[in-house]
């Protein structure tokens, strides 16, 4: 998905703030499945 904005920055079809935003975002969503991953496999444990 990150890649496909990058095509796009370099493509001229969106600019390097708004890729930069994009990425932001992914890496927020990234970090919050990691925790909810984390969050599960500790209650399996329990």
């Amino acid at each position: 998905m990150a890649l496909d904005f990058d095509i796009k920055e370099l493509k001229g079809e969106i600019s390097e703030e708004e890729l930069e935003n994009k990425k932001k975002k992914i890496m927020e969503y990234e970090k919050k499945i990691d925790i909810q991953i984390q969050e599960m496999q500790k209650l399996l444990k329990d």
